[in-house]
């Protein structure tokens, strides 16, 4: 009696254990094809479909794909790659280089800029005045052409060569004074830029005063100066810088060493 007992018993353990398994392979069957169906979901859902934020988190700015600094990289950033940097530039007849107006610095500068962030990154307007004498153009329609421009960056040539052994250095900065204190009223957020004309020979006296009292007119007033002339050649060195001149504006070779360092500062790099 024993022995049937012990029998039955082992039959009924077996029965247990293969039921058991029967059943646990049917859930893992179950819960394998429950995955795929939430995969299958995943997978078919357009990029269209999400929501707007979901969509950018996943836009990279295009301002962070380009490594620029200075005033560019200020601006790139205020713009956020939507819509073109506008930079203008005033100054004197050494804005532009008459034999062929594409080498001047101002055209070197403005080519230069859209070569590293895009055509569609920059548009530039040119101010120039001719030889006009700061006190002339003060009381012109020059000013208002530069505020008409509406630049985001504006880099001045202040009229000192023109003034030269006419108007006081005193004088002249004293109508530059004015007019800048014009275009800021009306464009507060434009970067003014400072940059001096060219040096001359045998001009002792502007050569000084241009390196001393400019300067410190741009500090005082808190431009910023960018002096390409550290890269000219001395004025001590007559030989040498006469190559960069021609009739006291720049030659091709003035208007190229002048557009590499505005270039270079523009992007942070001096």
């Amino acid at each position: 009696m024993k022995n049937v007992w012990f029998i039955g018993l082992v039959c009924l353990s077996i029965l247990g254990v293969i039921f058991g398994h029967h059943h646990y392979k049917d859930k893992l069957e179950t819960i394998a094809v429950a995955a795929k169906d939430v995969n299958v979901e995943v997978s078919e859902v357009e990029p269209d479909e999400l929501d707007g934020e979901e969509e950018q988190s996943f836009s990279m700015p295009k301002e962070s794909l380009i490594d620029v600094g200075g005033v560019v990289g200020y601006w790139l950033g205020q713009k956020g790659g939507e819509e073109p940097i506008r930079v203008s530039y005033f100054g004197s007849k050494s804005l532009v280089y008459e034999a062929d107006s594409s080498k001047s610095w101002t055209s070197l500068v403005t080519s230069e800029l859209e070569s590293e962030l895009g055509e569609e990154s920059i548009t530039a307007t040119v101010i120039e005045v001719g030889e006009e004498r700061s006190i002339d153009v003060l009381y012109s329609d020059y000013v208002d052409d530069v505020i008409e421009s509406a630049p985001d960056i504006l880099v001045v040539e202040p009229l000192l060569l023109n003034d030269a052994g006419v108007i006081g250095i005193e004088d002249s900065l004293s109508n530059m004074k004015k007019v800048l204190a014009t275009i800021k009223e009306e464009l507060p957020d434009t970067s003014i830029i400072m940059t001096p004309a060219n040096p001359l020979l045998d001009a002792g006296y502007y050569v000084k005063k241009t390196e001393v009292d400019l300067v410190n007119f741009a500090k005082k007033e808190e431009y910023e100066y960018a002096n390409h002339w550290k890269i000219w050649p001395s004025p001590d060195n007559k030989k040498e810088l006469q190559k960069y001149l021609n009739d006291r504006r720049p030659s091709e070779a003035g208007h190229e060493v002048w557009g590499e360092f505005v270039v270079g500062y523009l992007m942070g790099r001096w």
